[in-house]
């Protein structure tokens, strides 16, 4: 059974002949990798915001530890955008493998029934011969 993310998605290709082209697989990989530079972005600028407010403390006085505390929460939060990003990727890329692997196995499977059928059709034909030459 062939899998519906690697054909063209119904909504992206109706109609509209721009993007004819576009695979749900595709956007998939692209949105994953510009998740990734992104969050990693964010990541870099709010561990800069944390380094300023630590020489700041005295001037954020009862607000540091709070704004802290958001600072971390928003880059735990692009942190996990980043491994799920990473694990989005990686099951697109096996996702390949195995079709590939599957249209390996169908034409394996496509062979080994052609060959069944003709030993089948051999053996008939001998069979009748044999047959025709009993009776």
């Amino acid at each position: 059974m062939k899998s519906v993310i690697l054909y063209p998605y119904g909504p992206l290709t109706g109609g509209v002949r721009c993007c004819r082209m576009l695979h749900a697989k595709n956007l998939a990989i692209t949105s994953a990798i510009y998740t990734i530079n992104i969050s990693l972005l964010i990541v870099l600028i709010y561990s800069w915001r944390i380094n300023v407010n630590m020489h700041k403390s005295a001037e954020l006085q009862d607000v540091y530890y709070g704004v802290q505390i958001a600072y971390f929460a928003i880059i735990g939060t692009q942190m996990s955008m980043i491994l799920l990003s990473i694990v989005l990727i990686f099951g697109i890329c096996r996702e390949e493998e195995e079709e590939e692997e599957e249209e390996e196995d169908e034409q394996d499977e496509d062979d080994c029934r052609r060959h069944m059928t003709k030993i089948i059709y051999s053996w008939s034909r001998a069979l009748r011969g044999v047959l025709c030459g009993i009776f």
